[in-house]
């Protein structure tokens, strides 16, 4: 799909308002913040020439769109599932990219990359791939999408983290999601990559972890945290990661 002829596209933004509705389901204000962190530690880059991949993307949320926005060919991989087909991500689409966007099933435990995308990047996906408290298939998801960078390519991720007691707590109580979730630390990411390659993080978020289905109060809460909390709550005690990890060109 090379330069669609649609009509919102927002010139030097690499987050626009616009991509936001494609890029982020839910607690817009952090997630936002995380994904233009990327932008921040990628900035003066070509993305004309890159091979961008995303894994786990789905038809509400393709976080690769913000390349592909800057003229990247872009290749979205989502787990396959019966309802499932490239035409869900494209329908609907109302957009002006530079780039290419080609839609794939794509299992993060049997990837058939190796070395081949200069971005490879994931948004909310690894606290979902294994069982409550099991960092097995977690630290085997992050090995995978780093076998798809090329040397010299990066590997963004951003990722829900464990945050504090309070976090937890409302969690396990008021999480709408049935489904199991890994709140894993930041030092613990950080332990996973840093002898990968060279890395940039920041978390973000306190009181907006969560919006409990009501938009405005997340951008509420989200207000709160950007005034208040982000002065003194500390990294660790945040509840959304985002990290930058570069390959090195010897590897």
């Amino acid at each position: 799909m090379k330069k669609q002829n649609k009509k919102h596209k927002i010139i030097g933004t690499f987050l626009s308002k616009k991509l936001i509705d494609y890029t982020i389901v839910w607690n817009f204000g952090i997630w936002s913040r995380a994904i233009r962190y990327w932008g921040e530690c990628l900035s003066g880059s070509d993305f004309s020439n890159m091979k961008v991949l995303e894994i786990g993307a789905n038809k509400r949320s393709a976080v690769s769109l913000v390349f592909a926005d800057k003229g990247a060919d872009c290749t979205l991989g989502y787990y396959p599932l019966p309802k499932d087909s490239p035409e869900h991500f494209l329908k609907n689409m109302d957009l002006e990219l530079d780039g290419t966007v080609n839609v794939i099933p794509l299992n993060i435990f049997e990837m058939p990359f190796n070395e081949e995308f200069d971005i490879v990047c994931m948004k909310s996906v690894l606290g979902g791939i294994s069982k409550l408290n099991d960092c097995d298939n977690w630290s085997k998801g992050i090995d995978a999408a780093w076998e798809a960078v090329k040397p010299g390519g990066y590997l963004a991720l951003a990722e829900n983290v464990r945050g504090t007691f309070m976090h937890d707590y409302m969690r396990k109580n008021y999480r709408k999601n049935s489904k199991p979730w890994n709140y894993f630390s930041p030092n613990k990411y950080i332990n996973k990559v840093q002898s990968l390659g060279k890395y940039k993080w920041k978390t973000f978020g306190f009181l907006s972890f969560t919006d409990l289905g009501v938009k405005r109060l997340g951008t509420w809460l989200y207000a709160i945290d950007c005034i208040l909390f982000e002065w003194f709550i500390p990294n660790n005690n945040r509840v959304v990661i985002s990290l930058i990890v570069q390959k090195n060109n010897d590897n």
